[in-house]
């Protein structure tokens, strides 16, 4: 954009005096020159605020850190944070809401929320961005990123083992509104020599194994349970399921456990379907 310098100084008294049509022309140019908002002497414009972004149709959203957890050298291997971050345009009040419950268009479809309640339009269009976890560095520099899968996400410390060594449980909300298989999925973080892993048990102890998650809804859920071998804590994961080939639903009880030095997974089959509207299953009916 054209401007004219703060030095360049004109002297508009003989024009407004001998040439009323010509000093018009150079006010009118000048007026021409200046930014949106300094015409009516409002100051120079401040840069739209993400909702301002959101309701005008632009499709950059920026992400906010919604939660951190400093790192320490000596356990983590990194004098840093793990964090979690999130569209810019949730607020409290709406995570409140929208947890364990389903997406913006899902209450808007239930008739929960209003569509021009002011509050939602903002998160209606573009789609709300999904979470993502950072590990930085203390300086801000970020090491590792990743995505999430869902816009909603929580990030809290966990304590698995017999030391005071702190892991962190990732918690992203895959509610869809309706139906017995879906709902918030927790996963394990674990960070060494300032790195992310991610917790997994094999099988019997067998191969890598698969990244633990662990879902509660209408016929999943899980607790942490004194470890059976009496050292730390093992997970109980309990799920009611079609069977494999189709036909009536059965329930599985699984036990992650460390072994001292991988985790394990152990899983047990019985008739019947277990929801969550009973008692957890104790502890000793897992195997």
């Amino acid at each position: 954009m054209w401007a004219l310098k703060s030095s360049a100084r004109i002297d508009v008294d003989p024009l407004r005096n001998s040439c009323p049509s010509l000093f018009l022309v150079l006010v009118l140019a000048c007026m021409m020159l200046l930014p949106p908002g300094r015409l009516a002497g409002q100051g120079a414009t401040s840069s739209p605020s993400p909702v301002d972004q959101a309701v005008n149709g632009s499709t950059h959203v920026d992400m906010v850190v919604y939660q951190s957890i400093p790192l320490v050298a000596r356990w983590h291997g990194i004098h840093g944070t793990l964090r979690l971050t999130q569209d810019s345009r949730l607020l409290e009040a709406h995570r409140q809401v929208l947890w364990n419950l389903g997406d913006v268009d899902f209450l808007i479809g239930s008739g929960r929320v209003k569509a021009a309640d002011p509050l939602w339009q903002p998160l209606q269009s573009p789609p709300l961005r999904n979470a993502e976890l950072e590990l930085t560095t203390a300086d801000g520099n970020v090491l590792f990123r990743e995505v999430l899968g869902r816009p909603l996400a929580r990030l809290e410390g966990v304590r698995l083992y017999e030391t005071d060594q702190p892991d962190f449980m990732v918690t992203v909300d895959h509610t869809a509104g309706m139906g017995a298989y879906n709902g918030p999925i927790a996963t394990i973080a674990e960070v060494r020599d300032g790195a992310i892993y991610w917790l997994a048990a094999a099988k019997k102890g067998k191969g890598t194994g698969k990244r633990i998650a662990l879902m509660k809804s209408l016929r999943t859920d899980w607790q942490l349970s004194p470890a059976s071998g009496g050292k730390g804590q093992d997970i109980l994961y309990v799920e009611c399921r079609p069977a494999a080939r189709g036909g009536d639903l059965k329930t599985s009880r699984t036990r992650f456990a460390f072994n001292g030095r991988r985790w394990v997974r152990r899983t047990q089959l019985s008739e019947g379907c277990w929801e969550s509207e009973r008692e957890f299953p104790p502890p000793e009916s897992f195997p």
